[in-house]
């Protein structure tokens, strides 16, 4: 099987080496968001038209979507239907999304935060993800330090101006303790008791259970 993986804010393709670790797929690629797309898509729709050209449009293929990356996997899937779609952490609708983000978008207030801001607020973001050890909050640094400022205002932009209403067919895993995207607001999920937003490091072993049961049993 042909595995891809979407990370998401923030992050790249090392935020999934410990869920890699629990499997052997036959290709994995690492779909790390570029530049040029985000420079030229208007949207997660956009982006998403872009980006499943380079996937293989088969049941033998399969979407992993971290966080943001379960946003853009959802738009993916429309695309791409025959493909398997797992996603982590994450939301499928905006009625799924936390009332800030639909503040931020009826405001716009997002277009006054500075992107220095965006960019030094790991302290925040991570303790908010509930990373707490060393090497995941020094992980985070090291992989903010690939997102530019391009793609962070992209990024930001298109989260809070997702409007998608209708679910995929998707295998959806969340943690019950998601500071980021509070898990009474989703729907259909297999939840993990006490799983935070930061679970696909410490909790993957779990996260792979599961998703070996769904989709290879």
């Amino acid at each position: 099987m042909k595995a891809y993986l979407i990370p998401g804010l923030g992050t790249d393709g090392r935020i999934f080496k410990n869920l890699l670790a629990q499997f052997h797929f036959e290709e994995v690629h690492y779909l790390d968001y570029r530049e040029e797309i985000c420079k030229n898509s208007s949207g997660m729709e956009d982006y998403a038209k872009q980006i499943s050209k380079e996937i293989s449009h088969s049941h033998d293929s399969l979407i992993i979507g971290l966080s943001l990356g379960g946003i853009l996997a959802t738009e993916i899937s429309k695309l791409l239907p025959d493909c398997k779609v797992v996603i982590i952490s994450s939301i499928k609708t905006e009625k799924e999304a936390p009332s800030i983000i639909k503040i931020a978008r009826c405001l716009s207030f997002y277009n006054f935060v500075p992107l220095w801001f965006s960019r030094n607020i790991v302290p925040l973001l991570s303790r908010i993800a509930s990373v707490t050890d060393k090497e995941g909050y020094h992980l985070y640094r090291q992989m903010l330090k690939g997102w530019s400022k391009q793609k962070l205002k992209w990024a930001r932009k298109s989260a809070v101006n997702w409007k998608n209403k209708a679910a995929i067919k998707c295998l959806h895993i969340h943690g019950t303790r998601d500071h980021i995207f509070p898990h009474k607001r989703i729907e259909n999920a297999i939840l993990i008791s006490k799983g935070s937003h930061y679970m696909i490091m410490d909790r993957a072993d779990e996260i792979a259970d599961l998703i070996k049961e769904a989709l290879f049993n």
